[in-house]
């Protein structure tokens, strides 16, 4: 009898241990999925500040054609600086970017008829995005925000007349205004080194300019971890009419520049 129990016993424990041995728990422990990252990314790029103008300028009583090419920019850039950054974190994003261009240029509008150009422009933009769509290559954004322009123009006007002579006239001034605008922006990851992207803003609605659009499209090549190299082509466009003083301009051309990330 006392055997018989102690087979029984024997027997019970080998069982339960084949049991918990060949069968998974019950309530096994589950890791928890890694929490998702609420960092911002960083980025800050310096461009070449080497953009032609082309469009129709006026002060006062004088209003006349400003003509910079950019195969010209470098006999006609006395100083300018361009700098852009960027925040990024949960699907919202800062941009801003800053553009100072000291310029002179001169043109003939007539055959008796000679007008200089001196223009100092700061150009600022300062938007907030938000992240519509993306996946592993491609990231869509939708911004908003506003454009600050403050503008320094002088004009010199010299006519050959024929029985007056010749003739100087000179006007200057300046003004700022600030335009809200609204806007796209597209990246696309060709590989783990080529990116594309693109811009495209519009804006002013009269608040400021009559009209303000801003286009940009480009390649980024990165060269580190945290350093690329970015070749652009930038349009800004700008029309600015304000008790005389005359703004209708195109300031384009492509900039190379240095992007780093952080």
């Amino acid at each position: 009898m006392k055997t018989s129990r102690i087979i029984a016993a024997a027997t019970l424990i080998a069982t339960a241990s084949g049991v918990h041995a060949g069968t998974p728990e019950l309530n096994p422990v589950i890791a928890p999925a890694p929490a998702e990252s609420n960092g911002w990314d960083f980025l800050v790029s310096m461009y070449s500040p080497m953009m032609g103008v082309d469009g129709t300028v006026g002060v006062g009583p004088l209003t006349g054609p400003i003509d910079i090419p950019f195969s010209d920019i470098l006999s006609n850039l006395d100083a300018g600086f361009f700098s852009n950054f960027e925040a990024r974190g949960n699907r919202w994003s800062v941009n801003g970017d800053i553009i100072w261009l000291k310029m002179s240029s001169s043109v003939a509008p007539t055959q008796r008829s000679y007008l200089g150009v001196k223009q100092e422009q700061f150009m600022t933009t300062l938007t907030t995005g938000y992240e519509l769509y993306e996946d592993e290559r491609t990231i869509f954004d939708i911004f908003g925000g506003a454009a600050l322009t403050s503008l320094e123009l002088e004009l010199n006007e010299t006519t050959f007349a024929v029985r007056r002579g010749v003739l100087n006239r000179s006007a200057s001034g300046s003004k700022t205004w600030i335009d809200p605008i609204l806007g796209l922006r597209v990246r696309h990851h060709l590989s783990d080194r080529w990116t594309l992207f693109a811009l495209g803003a519009y804006g002013g609605f009269g608040v400021g300019s009559e009209e303000y659009w801003q286009l940009v499209g480009g390649v980024n090549f990165r060269l580190t971890e945290h350093a690329s190299i970015a070749l652009a082509y930038r349009g800004i466009g700008v029309d600015y009419n304000d008790s005389g003083f005359i703004y209708n301009t195109k300031t384009y051309g492509p900039n190379l520049g240095l992007v780093f990330n952080f």
